[in-house]
């Protein structure tokens, strides 16, 4: 298991969009490279999974 400690930002070449998650559990992506809400923490729990969770909301993608 790892922890990236530093926040990353998954971002969509074919969109140009930041991955974001809003407080109230939206996902969505922005172009907004400055959105508070695309701040992201990631965590490999075991082989094969990825926790994404939001610095700014606490909450984790599902």
């Amino acid at each position: 298991p790892g922890n990236y400690k530093k926040p990353k930002l998954l971002y969509c070449s074919n969109g140009g969009h930041f991955l974001r998650i809003l407080p109230d559990g939206t996902v969505d992506g922005t172009r907004d490279r400055s959105d508070q809400h695309i701040q992201l923490q990631l965590s490999a729990e075991s082989v094969g999974e990825v926790y994404i969770k939001s610095t700014e909301t606490g909450q984790f993608l599902a």
